[in-house]
């Protein structure tokens, strides 16, 4: 009965203060869901998802889970870029994952990170790559991201699943010295990519704790958030801040955990894509 009732009043809690619910976890080194500030929660990989596409593949981390579907269609070069194809990245956060999310056009959200995915994969994918006929005929890259539960950090799932997706597609091969191209679905290579990137995500609470692979709870309440880019050397390809300054140590002990986190995803990534 005793246990209970301090059951309940811990929903009490985390429902009337949240922050200072929080706040009663962190400041003992530990977050709600048994977490240190510093740990991320289990990650789940599964490649060839979907049979239809030509490479996919679907992450959970904890309870979020996302995802990814690569499609290949041919089409005609960018006049300003003939010799390249195209890459088309989408990330659609459904009313089913997010229930501030509303049925209808993108979210903000959505959109903003659709845009950042597109422009990191771009560095991934060599569209150079994708081209069949200079100035006529060019592979197009459609990558497009399902968040099938927000439970948190649907970035770095996001990062993970659409590279590993790309990772796992398979391109038909083109018979281009006739009238009309013909697509084999008996010939199939590999995309050419590059180095592969991963992030991790820290959120800031209270000006204070930073909080690796948040979760929905803690992004809501949360005063910033760092997200950073890593290569498997360990190498940083590119750090995003939002909100107030941070002092160069608490970025650098961030860097040193997303780089151990990181490195984890990369042993895993191997070993199911080998």
């Amino acid at each position: 009965m005793a246990d209970q009732s301090s059951e309940e009043a811990a929903r009490l809690h985390k429902f009337v203060d949240p922050v200072s619910y929080l706040s009663a976890f962190v400041s003992n080194g530990v977050r709600p869901d048994g977490r240190s500030c510093s740990t991320a929660r289990n990650v789940t990989l599964n490649i060839g998802s979907i049979s239809t596409a030509n490479g996919s593949a679907m992450v959970k981390l904890g309870q979020t889970c996302v995802l990814a579907a690569v499609k290949m269609e041919l089409s005609n070069p960018p006049l300003e870029c003939p010799s390249r194809g195209y890459l088309v990245c989408n990330i659609d956060q459904s009313s089913s994952s997010l229930s501030e999310a509303l049925s209808g056009p993108p979210t903000s959200e959505a959109q903003s990170l659709s845009q950042t995915l597109q422009d990191l994969l771009s560095r991934f994918v060599d569209c150079d790559d994708l081209i069949l006929v200079e100035s006529k005929l060019c592979w197009t890259v459609y990558v497009d991201v399902v968040c099938l539960c927000n439970s948190g950090n649907v970035w770095d799932a996001c990062v993970l699943a659409s590279t590993v997706a790309l990772i796992n597609t398979q391109v038909p091969a083109v018979n281009t010295d006739v009238e009309l191209p013909l697509v084999s679905i008996s010939s199939r290579r590999s995309l050419k990519l590059g180095t592969v990137p991963l992030a991790a995500t820290f959120t800031i609470f209270k000006d204070k704790y930073c909080l690796l692979d948040p979760s929905r709870e803690e992004e809501l309440i949360c005063d910033g958030t760092v997200s950073v880019i890593y290569f498997e050397d360990g190498g940083i390809a590119q750090i995003t801040h939002a909100g107030k300054p941070l002092s160069s140590e608490r970025l650098i002990s961030m860097c040193k955990d997303g780089q151990t986190h990181t490195q984890t995803l990369y042993k895993l990534l191997n070993t199911v894509c080998t």
